[in-house]
């Protein structure tokens, strides 16, 4: 039972959801706790960084994410490399921690997603543009969908026509 790759696969996401969850509680921990949160944080962000590198893509999704709360310095490299990650899901969780920890990399990763054919511009590339804003998010549309090597930029005019909105311009 123990070396049963399905219970394998579930004690992996299992711990990377529980380090992240920790990392996520250690990040408001109170000044007489800092101490042990900083021993606390740099252990979770340890297990985080194994997880990044694990065979399953959820459990890798889940660890890049969670590293987008922690220092930018420590864990930047460890992101950026993600967003080349084959599976769409660590790729898409890569930008989201990349956006959390405002690191300016953000930016060409969501423009090499909407390049990204295969990607559906509605279901997976516009809730990537939420947290940025409707500013910036019209701005780098702008900046991608000028580019002469962007592909087939009417999947972009029709999904903006679908969900209207303040990004209509």
């Amino acid at each position: 039972m123990l070396g049963d790759p399905a219970m394998r696969k579930h004690r992996i996401h299992v711990n990377v959801v529980l380090t992240a969850m920790i990392a996520s509680i250690v990040l408001f921990a109170t000044p007489i706790q800092a101490k042990l949160a900083k021993d606390i944080k740099a252990r979770a962000m340890k297990v985080l960084e194994d997880g990044s590198r694990s065979g399953d893509f959820t459990a890798r999704a889940l660890a890049v994410e969670g590293m987008g709360n922690g220092a930018k310095k420590a864990v930047a490299e460890t992101v950026k490399d993600a967003v080349g990650d084959p599976q769409w899901q660590v790729q898409r969780a890569a930008i989201t921690a990349l956006v959390k920890m405002k690191h300016s990399f953000w930016k060409q990763a969501l423009i090499d997603a909407m390049n990204n054919e295969r990607l559906k511009p509605i279901d997976e590339v516009f809730p990537l543009l939420e947290p940025i804003g409707t500013k910036a998010s019209v701005a780098l549309m702008k900046k991608a969908l000028t580019d002469k090597k962007f592909p087939r930029p009417e999947r972009y005019a029709d999904a903006l026509l679908q969900v209207g909105g303040k990004m209509m311009v």
